[in-house]
This record gives C-alpha cells, structure tokens and sequence, in this order.
C-alpha cells in the first residue's frame, strides 16, 4: 500500500469487529495504578536494590542500574518448571528460557560491568524513569523517590559536554567509574547516538514539564539544557533532512560529505529512520514548548523526508530490527513508528495544516496493525490492547506499549477521533501485564513456581521471545519494564486523569479501574455513571497509601475555547459534586467513589433492615418507596436533564 490512508480500512475493520467491545467485556486491569506503581518501586528500591545513589562532583548523584538479577530462586529451577517440560524444537531452543538462563549464568562475567551501568539512551533511559519518580513523589509525598529523580537528573546534568553539544549516554558506576559516550544494545560504543541524546532530550522536557510536582532542578535550568540538546542536533542535520545512526565525526559511519538528495545513492542508505525520527520528535517538541521556528523548521525537514522517502514504502526498520531473511517483509519496528507517528502529530498541532495531518494518521494506521486485540489461548499474559517490538522479532508484549498509550490518547487530542483514546486506554493496561503480583490472577495461577515475594513488582519486559510460553527470564531491565509504564502512566494521570470528559466533544473516558457507562455532557452540566472496577484486598506493598489517593477518581476536562466565565455543574452516578470553573476542570476535582460505594452499601442495608405496616400487611420500606414514588421523601435530590443532549459510551 503506498502512503496517505490505505491501511484506514483495514486498521477500522479490525477495531470495529474485535476491538470496540474490549473495553466492556473485561478490565483488562486487575489493580489501579498507584497500585502498580507503588509495586514497581518497592521492587526497585527494596526487592531489587537497583537504585544507586552516589556524590559526583559534589552533586547528589544517582540512577537505576541497568539489569538486574530476579531473586527468587525458583527462576533458577527448571525442575520444578513441569508446565514447560515438553520437548522443544532446537531452533527455538536457544530462545527458550532454561537454554537462556543457562547461558546468562554461565557467562556472567560478560554481564558485570552492564549491571552497575546508568544508561541514558533511546531504550534504558533513567530521565524517563525520573519523570515517574518526580511525579508519584509528589502524588504520595514520597521524598524517596522525589530525591531519585533529583539525583538522576543531577547525574545527567552533570555528564561531560563536548564543543559542539554532545553528552554520553552511560555512566559506569563499577570498578572504575566514568561517562561512556554511546551505547549499542548492552555494548557501548565510542559514538555519539542521535537518537540516544534526542529521546534524552525529549524526556528531559517532559520532567521539566511536570513543574510543580516538587521535584529539581528547575525548570528553566532543564529547558536551557535541552535547548542546547536541540540546536545540536540542527546543526548536525544533513540536507536531506536525515541523520544517520550516529553523529558523524566516529569511525562507526560513513562520512556524510557526498549526501545528495537522491535516495538511489549508495551513501543515504546509511540512514536511520530510528535516529531521523527520534531527532525530529524532539525538535517538534522543543519548538512546540519554545516557539523556536528554527527547531520547527528542521523537525518540518525530517518529517518530510520520512513522509517522501519511508512511509510510501513502510520501511520503519529500527537500529534494534533483526532482518528478516526468509520473510522478505520490509522491516517494521513499533519504536520507529511510534516516534514519526509523533513527530507528524505535533507538527500537525502546531501548523494545523491538514497535510500533516493526513500523513500522521497513515502512519499511526501503519503502528495500529500491531496492536494486540486478542490474547491467544496458548500464552499466559493478558497482553490485550498492547504492543509487540517488531514484525520480524519474537516479542509478544514490549514496554513500547507504554508510549504508544499516550500517544494514542495526544492523538485523540487532535483529530477526535474516539477509537483512539479507547487504544490508549488498553494499551496503558496491557503495560502491567506481565507485572510479578499476586493480584496477577493469570500469571500467579498459571505460573506461581516461577516467582514469589522476592519477585513482586518487577515487570518482566519482551515476553515470549520464543513465540510460546517458555516462562521469564532471569534478567530483568527495571528501566524499559517499570520505569516505562509509571512514567507514562505518570504523563496520562497529569494531563488525562483517571477519568477524561471532553466537554466540546460530549465524550467521556474510563482509564484507571473504571468505565463510562453513560454521558450527559453540555457546557453547563457534566453527568456521568461510572462503573468502578470490583475492589481487591490491600496489596502487599512495603509502604502503604494513604487511603484517599486510591479511594479517589481524578475527573480532568477539556474545554473549548468558545467557554466564557460560567460554572460548570457536575454529578457522578446520582452524587452532586458541586459546580466548577473552567480551570477547576482542567485542573481536576476528585470524586471519592469508595465512599460512595460505602453510602450506596449503607443505605441499601438500611432499606433491607427497616420494615414498615401498610394495613395488616409487612413490607419493607423499599417496596413501599416503589410503589408510591419518592415524591413525598425529604432531602431525594433529582437532576433534569431535559434540555441536554444524551451520549451514551
């Protein structure tokens, strides 16, 4: 299919006839996600031991490491693994769980120095990890995790800046300390990666973002470096508006001197559409933040060579995409996708041209062919709503998921269109699946030999590797698992809240442990019946909620620009919460279902206990309210909503 919107028929279809209804038919969700957040820094700073906290330069310092090894001895035992005894075919073997453990312990030494690595680059990267430590810092007034995402940024900041912008994306924290300047998978390399110090970049903006949230350095002291990000990566822009994988100067690539603009030349076959989309997303983004016109220019040029030279042909090959030799597909890596499908979105935001828009889409139509809207029978995970790595790679549920979920949602943002909220939404959930939990009733069932308390929270990334259930493996990366779900979940909760209600829209959406079953929605009332996911006993976290974060849903509204200065009257499942500014809503109020729940449950105990006379006959007090109406009864308040328009989702 050649570019603009081929795939849309079938992306649609496919939603239409198996995916509208997922929402409805399951959770998807078997804890809320403080929940799960608060499990995944347990596992990180008490189970795991993988933060790291040190002085450099007399700076607070710190980072997460880069693997770490999962505790529970039972991940060692094959024995006990009876579910996967069956016999596997050798060429899968080597994929296998058992053959890779053995591997991995037998060859130890050559993970040592990986272990106590802080990587800042496009996958492992502790700035994006800082972004959920900032935020669920402030959220539980946690001043742990708020001084790790301080110290990360401080090491970050700290790194070694060459004359023309450059930072390394790995500090070693071992034997013998010091900055590496790029990486190359688990390698390092002597290289500069564009799309390392540009994801950096990109997620270094996000944390200064969350202003407010308690967290340091300041924000403008992150906007000026990123800002110096940003103008290095311009300057190093090719004419053709493509970068290669690194920058150039390293004996890694080729020089870049006899770039032309004919892609039959062999040298603009050395390009990355990894690398281009990355140091586009972020220029966009520093020019959307910035109002830089020279940022946005060069984003503009990096948007059009992908949408003229990769996107007609869907070659979204990735520096991490095995090729696929039998296959003959071009390659296809969900990471590529997702950054030009955000790079095209932002730009689109900030022109408003529809071009921008059109190609956006088509590439968003290419990414949405991956999303997973069934689970097979022969895997453990309920990885529904969420994302595989490649089209050539064995990875059936990857922490790219995570960003994509977003995405997905800034979409909806832009174009209206609800389909793709209602994607974010699984794909946010599905980033917890394969979260170590006992509330993880699929896995904790399925495969309860296989971890145990020692285990819980840690998110075990790229399941099934072989293509079936061979188990998990022993090695665990903290910062693409765990550090990628909170941080994004992080971003969703502050800009979309639990509960999102799109005024001028009238649409409304579930997203943490909920569901919108009906919406009346104008400028002057907002009413919603939720459905709140069944409760669960307390999880076994090392330090407790407090109770009115997690018994309270965050309602977040977008406004249109036309609302003046009038109040806004909102009711939740029959309850008043009162009437709202403009900027109340944008700004969130809160609605505590438990409590309501609790009333609902009180008052129904009330109803079956009290009994009343009518003649000689004994009634209870309910059937007496049914059969001559609540007109009489003091202090029932009833909402008209005649002159509303319904919606119902």
């Amino acid at each position: 299919a050649g570019a603009g919107n081929a795939q849309r028929e079938i992306v649609r279809f496919i939603w239409e006839k198996y995916g509208v209804q997922l929402l409805d038919e399951a959770w998807h969700q078997y804890l809320r996600f403080d929940d799960c957040a608060r499990y995944a820094y347990d596992a990180l700073f008490d189970r795991y031991h993988a933060w790291r906290a040190f002085s450099l330069h007399g700076k607070d310092c710190g980072g997460t490491v880069a693997l770490i090894t999962r505790k529970y001895e039972g991940a060692f035992q094959n024995e006990k693994d009876t579910k996967f005894a069956g016999e596997i075919p050798w060429k899968q073997y080597l994929l296998d769980r058992h053959a890779r453990n053995r591997l991995e312990l037998a060859a130890k030494w050559l993970f040592e120095g990986t272990l106590e690595r802080v990587y800042f680059d496009a996958r492992h990267n502790n700035i994006r990890t800082a972004c959920g430590l900032a935020y669920f810092g402030a959220r539980w007034q946690d001043q742990r995790l708020l001084d790790a995402a301080r110290r990360t940024v401080n090491l970050y900041l700290a790194a070694p800046e060459t004359a023309d912008g450059m930072r390394p994306a790995v500090f070693s924290i071992g034997s013998r300390p010091g900055w590496l300047n790029g990486a190359d998978g688990w390698a390092t390399s002597e290289a500069f990666g564009v799309a390392d110090l540009a994801d950096t970049g990109y997620w270094l903006l996000q944390y200064g973002m969350l202003g407010g949230e308690g967290a340091a350095p300041s924000a403008d002291q992150v906007l000026t470096v990123c800002g110096k990000i940003a103008e290095s990566i311009l300057k190093k822009q090719t004419d053709a508006g493509f970068y290669r994988r690194y920058f150039p100067g390293s004996t890694a690539e080729r020089p870049l001197d006899s770039a032309s603009e004919d892609m039959s030349t062999l040298e603009q076959r050395w390009f990355s559409v990894n690398a281009t989309a990355a140091a586009g997303r972020f220029m966009a983004a520093m020019a959307q933040v910035t109002g830089d016109q020279h940022l946005l220019a060069g984003a503009m040029k990096t948007a059009r060579f992908i949408a003229d030279q990769v996107l007609p042909e869907h070659n979204w090959s990735g520096q991490s995409t095995p090729i696929d030799y039998y296959g003959g597909l071009k390659r296809q890596n969900c990471s590529v996708i997702y950054l030009a499908a955000d790079l095209f979105r932002i730009i689109a935001q900030i022109t408003g041209e529809k071009g921008w828009l059109d190609s956006g889409i088509a590439i968003l139509d290419d990414l949405l062919l991956y999303q997973q809207l069934w689970t097979p029978s022969y895997l453990l995970v309920d990885g529904t709503g969420g994302f595989g790595a490649s089209n050539s790679e064995g990875v059936w549920n990857s922490p790219i998921q995570a960003p994509i979920a977003l995405l997905l949602m800034d979409w909806y943002e832009l174009s209206g269109e609800k389909e793709y909220f209602d994607r974010g939404v699984l794909a946010l959930r599905a980033s917890y699946a394969t979260m170590l939990v006992p509330e993880n009733k699929r896995l904790d069932d399925e495969i309860h030999c296989q971890f145990g308390a020692a285990d819980y929270g840690i998110i075990v990334d790229n399941y099934a590797y072989a293509g079936k259930d061979t188990g998990f493996g022993i090695r665990v990366n903290p910062g693409w698992g765990c550090g990628t779900a909170c941080a994004v979940t992080a971003l969703v909760q502050k800009h979309y809240g639990d509960v999102y209600i799109d005024i001028p829209r009238q649409k409304a959406f579930g997203i943490n442990g909920c569901r919108v079953k009906e919406a009346r929605i104008s400028s002057a009332r907002v009413a919603l019946t939720l459905e709140t996911m069944p409760d669960y006993p307390e999880p076994k976290h090392n330090s407790r909620l407090e109770p009115g974060l997690t018994d309270a849903l965050i309602l977040k509204f977008r406004i249109g620009s036309e609302a003046g200065g009038e109040m806004t009257q909102v009711s939740v499942n029959g309850e008043r919460l009162g009437y709202y500014s403009a900027a109340q809503l944008k700004e969130g109020i809160s609605w505590d279902w438990r409590r309501h729940q609790s009333a609902l449950a009180e008052a129904a105990q009330k109803l079956n206990v009290e009994r009343v006379f009518v003649g000689v006959q004994e009634v209870e007090l309910g059937g007496v309210i049914e059969d001559h109406g609540n007109d009489d009864i003091p202090d029932v308040k009833v909402d008209e909503y005649a002159d509303m328009e319904f919606n119902e989702y």
